[in-house]
């Protein structure tokens, strides 16, 4: 469905250390899982989204926070650890993420986990913010 993009998706392993270095950093809050089974399926987003979707990295990025975030798989942290999972995937797929603000993503992040911003507001949001010239070298709309 997406020939040409090839992503590194973020094990369970890493997610969970993300979880703990979110809370570590931020303070407050409990380390543990309430729901595996949610994170596992969150996290499984973005490969489905691979196989059955036209997308980009900043759509795939996006199953990360809205996943994580409404899943409320972990006891404590769940957005903190979405905006780490999407800003790291696109980190570790060619993206760089320095361009946003700490309010792009806070209003992001309450809006997903409050169900007022969807999957696709949410990709968009990243893609407008740091791809705006539609520059991503692994975006299908590129990729040959």
């Amino acid at each position: 469905m997406n020939p040409g993009l090839n992503p590194v998706f973020l094990s369970r392993g890493q997610i969970d250390r993300l979880h703990e270095i979110a809370l570590g950093e931020y303070g407050g809050g409990a380390l543990g899982v309430r729901d595996s089974a949610a994170i596992d399926s969150a996290l499984g987003r973005g490969r489905l989204m691979l196989d059955y979707v036209q997308c980009d990295l900043f759509d795939l990025a996006s199953c990360y926070v809205h996943g994580i975030s409404q899943a409320q798989g972990y006891v404590d942290g769940n957005k903190r650890t979405a905006v780490y999972a999407a800003l790291i995937f696109l980190e570790a797929n060619g993206v760089v993420t320095k361009r946003m603000s700490d309010k792009d993503l806070y209003d992001t992040i309450i809006g997903a986990a409050g169900r007022t911003v969807t999957r696709d507001d949410i990709g968009n949001m990243l893609r407008n913010r740091l791809d705006p010239q539609g520059n991503n070298p692994k975006s299908p709309a590129v990729a040959v």
